[in-house]
């Protein structure tokens, strides 16, 4: 390890666990910011925990994230029965008798999905739960139901609050 003085001037690229950078700065794993995090917690694989504000295009954020220019979420559209993971916000389904099932909500505190019906009269399953021979499990609840539909041209924002989902937003896209 090489140690810096802390008020040090580096000219071209600097890697952290990253032999040939390519960028200013590339991080090879996990980057921890903030004191009391910096030295005593870990950050996960690949990713970065942040003590205090993050600005994404603002200088001072005024929330702990704040994002000055726009948010795109990832939608995938599933013509199947699917169940959601962490890498899905925003899924659309079309078909007959098809079900969204939730991943378990205590796994997922804080997530969001949004879940559309994009087919024109079939109904929409969302469940909690999976079916293995017959004998269901259901891993917490949507506003106290273990199965709630969402109607044809509907679509719901479900957060899950780290024991069950609710339901944060419900609206008809005919209108």
């Amino acid at each position: 390890m090489t140690k810096v003085k802390s008020d040090s001037h580096f000219q071209g690229k600097i890697g952290a666990g990253e032999p040939n950078p390519l960028n200013v700065i590339d991080a090879n794993g996990g980057i921890v910011v903030g004191a009391g995090y910096s030295g005593s917690s870990i950050a996960p694989a690949n990713g970065i925990i942040v003590k205090g504000k993050a600005g994404f295009g603002t200088d001072d954020p005024i929330t702990g994230v704040q994002i000055a220019k726009g948010l795109a979420l990832k939608h995938i559209n599933k013509t199947d029965s699917y169940t959601l993971t962490t890498n899905n916000c925003w899924v659309s389904f079309e078909g007959a008798s098809l079900t969204a099932t939730l991943p378990n909500a205590v796994s997922h505190p804080s997530q969001i999905f949004i879940i559309k019906n994009v087919h024109e009269t079939n109904n929409l399953t969302v469940s909690t739960g999976i079916t293995v021979e017959g004998v269901a499990t259901y891993y917490g609840t949507i506003d106290g139901q273990n199965i709630v539909t969402i109607g044809p041209r509907e679509c719901i924002w479900v957060g899950s609050g780290g024991t069950n989902y609710q339901i944060l937003n419900h609206y008809d896209l005919t209108i």
